[in-house]
């Protein structure tokens, strides 16, 4: 299952916090699902900076820390001081972060994302790839197992 998500995105966010946790719990961590994250910042320049900071993280081993602290409260923006304020609160050496933030090939790999949604023709976010099949939205939990169930049983 491949995610296309924006961290600006409210429905992305209640994905997050809603379905996810649950998709993990019965698919994820027993093994039966791999899921993947795309950046897609279909929203601007926060959108940019907070993809390149998700790469930042990232390269600490941290990504899916920070993916869950951006969206457990969407309230305080994108800007620098919350992101730096965020991978502090989770223990990343601010340092590296801030160098890797700055590192070009970061924001190439954003935007290698970015033009391969687009190219899939990605209407905005979330959207996912389950088993090849394009499904949009942050549906309800139920169409979310319908389509994984379909996907594992033909």
């Amino acid at each position: 299952m491949v995610e296309f998500g924006d961290f600006k995105c409210v429905n992305c966010g209640r994905f997050a916090r809603e379905i996810e946790p649950e998709l993990r719990r019965r698919y994820i961590d027993t093994g039966v699902v791999r899921l993947f994250w795309r950046d897609f910042p279909a929203q601007g320049r926060d959108s940019m900076r907070a993809a390149i900071a998700g790469r930042a993280a990232a390269r600490q081993g941290r990504f899916w820390a920070f993916h869950d602290a951006v969206y457990a409260d969407q309230s305080g923006g994108l800007g620098e001081q919350r992101l730096r304020s965020l991978a502090a609160r989770l223990g990343l050496d601010l340092a590296a972060f801030d160098a890797d933030r700055r590192d070009p090939a970061l924001r190439e790999a954003v935007e290698r994302d970015f033009a391969f949604g687009a190219q899939l023709g990605m209407a905005g976010t979330p959207a996912f790839l389950i088993n090849g099949s394009y499904f949009f939205g942050a549906q309800p939990l139920s169409a979310f197992v319908k389509q994984i169930e379909q996907a594992r049983h033909g």
